[in-house]
């Protein structure tokens, strides 16, 4: 983990993305302040060592298409089409693409920010990932401007795509990045093994830093015991984090303290 700071082209490609991230966002035409957008933009958003953890995983198995949960402003898709160019990798990115804290458009950000990809090795679905409540799209509408009724969001939500364990498409690697609760990481656990080639492999985002989603995986972790290899990637560093003496040698080697973890799933043969 640690040695992960001395990939020069792992952190200078994060650096190039993230930077061009921002560009795109400042050039935008939004009725908020800039420091607002970011504020927006980053948060939740891939950190430096969770790439780094996500590209050691794609580099091990090298899938060849890859499904994307959650993709909201495309940042975390790019850098899945970034690592997997070697092999020629296919993404397929899954969101609702509607309203999402300050963005309107999701769905513009996620094609512009990687146009050089889209559409040839790009595919980009609007559409919910199992079932879904109105009411969790109702928020951002009423508290973001522009605001909109009730009826605008029910005819936008109506012309999205639903995704079930029945979909046709089958996937190398899946990228789950969605709904952060226990019930949602385990409804998409549950529809995402079924969309599974063989041999292929689960990650989860947040699997550190948000409680519900790692309770998931421990339940995964014991319901595939024995079947499965379930594993959490991020504890390291947040242990070594909060000692005192190896906080303060990580400080100085300039290694992020941000990670918000990776877990992985993958059914034994």
């Amino acid at each position: 983990m640690v040695a992960s700071v001395f990939d020069s082209a792992s952190s200078n490609l994060f650096k190039k993305n993230r930077d061009e991230l921002i560009n795109l966002i400042a050039d935008q035409e939004m009725s908020y302040p800039m420091e607002d957008r970011l504020t927006h933009a980053t948060d939740g958003c891939l950190k430096f060592i969770d790439a780094y953890l996500l590209k050691n995983l794609l580099y091990k198995y090298k899938p060849s298409t890859i499904l994307e949960i959650g993709s909201f402003l495309g940042f975390s898709t790019r850098w899945l089409l970034e690592v997997s160019s070697s092999w020629n990798a296919k993404v397929t990115a899954v969101d609702p693409n509607i309203r999402h804290r300050i963005f309107d458009n999701p769905r513009g950000f996620v094609e512009r920010f990687n146009s050089k990809f889209y559409p040839n090795r790009l595919e980009i679905i609007s559409g919910f990932f199992g079932e879904y409540s109105n009411e969790y799209a109702y928020y951002d509408y009423e508290h973001y401007e522009p605001k909109q009724d009730r009826n605008f969001v029910d005819r936008l939500l109506n012309t999205r795509e639903i995704i079930d364990k029945n979909w046709s498409k089958k996937f190398d690697f899946i990228f789950i990045d969605g709904d952060h609760s226990y019930e949602a990481a385990m409804k998409n656990f549950a529809i995402a093994i079924n969309l599974l080639n063989d041999g292929g492999c689960i990650a989860f985002h947040d699997a550190v830093s948000w409680e519900e989603v790692n309770k998931a995986l421990q339940d995964i972790k014991l319901e595939f015991k024995d079947k499965a290899i379930v594993k959490i990637y991020g504890n390291t560093i947040v242990k070594m984090y909060r000692n005192k003496i190896l906080g303060k040698v990580m400080s100085k080697l300039k290694i992020p303290p941000e990670v918000d973890g990776i877990g992985f799933f993958k059914l034994l043969k």
